[in-house]
């Protein structure tokens, strides 16, 4: 629940809306997190959803170059299949005639 609070920087006080728990009164202390111009901030995340963002964005870098890989492999296997079709088509104008006894 948003609230308006106050707090001490070096350079005096600023005012402000805070997140805050319910169950607290005027006057309590709630803990809140400062960027360092003193503006509020999200709470930066813990070990373990530190650990998760890591693993999730090493997870997602790893599949996309696999993804990346095979498409380029598949790429190029079709590049070569063209150019072996096409070289087999030349290579059939060539001895076809002399197959067919239409020369």
């Amino acid at each position: 629940m948003p609230v308006r609070a106050h707090w001490l920087l070096p350079e005096g006080t600023r005012v402000g809306i805070v997140p805050a728990t319910s169950g607290l009164r005027a006057g309590d202390e709630a803990q809140t997190w400062l960027d360092q111009n003193g503006n509020v901030v999200s709470q930066p995340l813990d070990l373990g959803d530190a650990t998760a963002a890591g693993i999730t964005a090493a997870a997602l870098i790893w599949l996309s170059a696999v993804g990346l890989l095979t498409a380029a492999y598949f790429a190029a296997v079709a590049g070569l299949n063209h150019h072996r079709s096409a070289s087999w088509g030349r290579a059939w104008a060539k001895v076809e005639p002399d197959w067919s006894r239409r020369a």
